[in-house]
């Protein structure tokens, strides 16, 4: 499906950005031990850009649809 927009990354080798400022960072972070993402949330969310999710129980609620895919990969390592 072609977008209307084009979508660009403006990222260079050895840049860092705050896990939650990104998607990919998003799904590190659903995927990680509840206890690290919540260190990483009592660290603070700094803003990065205008639509960076800076609210703890917004986050909280973005990562919730990955603990289905998580359930389904634990499923799939212990078939192994």
């Amino acid at each position: 499906m072609k977008g209307t927009q084009l979508v660009t990354v403006d990222f260079q080798l050895g840049d860092r950005v705050p896990l939650h400022c990104t998607s990919i960072g998003k799904v590190l972070l659903a995927f990680q031990d509840v206890r690290h993402t919540e260190e990483i949330i009592a660290d603070g969310l700094p803003n990065w850009l205008a639509n960076t999710i800076i609210e703890p129980g917004v986050l909280r609620e973005e990562l919730q649809p990955y603990p289905l895919l998580k359930d389904m990969r634990l499923t799939i390592e212990s078939s192994r």
